[in-house]
């Protein structure tokens, strides 16, 4: 799924994007409101996986 607008542009998370998910989930400012697993930081193989599954499931 992808949305362009000409203020911003949304699409569907993939495994490429682990590392700057990783960066953000370990960002206590960003997360501090988190009710989900975000709030606590996760390592980097735990998000790769995360993706890897989201994108199967995308393509089933």
């Amino acid at each position: 799924m992808f949305l362009d607008t000409n203020k911003a542009q949304l699409r569907s998370l993939d495994i490429n994007d682990s590392a700057e998910f990783y960066a953000w989930s370990c960002d206590r400012d960003v997360t501090q409101f988190s009710l989900s697993a975000y709030a606590y930081p996760q390592s980097k193989t735990e998000i790769s996986t995360w993706l890897s599954v989201l994108t199967q499931i995308k393509h089933v």
